[in-house]
């Protein structure tokens, strides 16, 4: 199993306000980066560099790892969610928006922070549990919404065919 990590110091919530389009910020599990080039300059693995990289590079630069990010505004949450495996960078909640992958590659961060404004930094999850997205207020709606996702990436069904669902399989190769 993943172990779960959470990012949540004011170092964070401070880098996470002063992400712009000015700088790329990318999600990066699979390097250790100098602190220096990490959002909070104490390592997290949210991390920016001078060198352009190919889209298949930035994407599977989070390995095997689910990286989150959790936004509030009020009473209203966002939950921006990579993976390697997903077919686009997605945002759900009360924001509900797909980044493709070039635009992420191209604009990091910001590509997905742009359409959530006046929201701020929550906490930032790497391989989140249930109950720990719960805990941070994440909806059940929401977390509903990005496990079926994720069943669907990885091709599994959500549970046996129903009565309905199989009354026309045996007849389905005779015609």
């Amino acid at each position: 199993m993943k172990v779960e990590k959470v990012f949540k110091s004011q170092a964070v919530i401070d880098g996470w306000a002063s992400i712009d389009q000015y700088r790329t910020w990318w999600f990066d599990t699979s390097v250790t980066y100098p602190k220096i080039y990490s959002l909070d300059n104490e390592g997290i693995p949210i991390c920016w560099d001078d060198e352009t990289f190919p889209v298949e590079e930035t994407r599977k630069a989070t390995v095997d790892d689910t990286c989150t990010v959790i936004l509030t505004n009020k009473n209203k949450k966002a939950l921006i969610v990579i993976h390697k495996d997903l077919d686009h960078v997605m945002i759900q909640g009360s924001v509900t928006k797909e980044v493709t992958w070039e635009n992420y590659n191209r604009e990091g961060l910001w590509a997905a922070k742009k359409h959530c404004t006046g929201y701020t930094l929550d906490a930032v999850i790497i391989n989140p549990k249930v109950k720990t997205l719960e805990k941070h207020k994440v909806v059940k709606a929401v977390i509903k919404k990005v496990i079926e996702t994720a069943n669907i990436m990885k091709g599994k069904d959500s549970g046996p065919a129903k009565k309905e669902d199989r009354e026309n399989q045996g007849n389905s190769l005779a015609a």
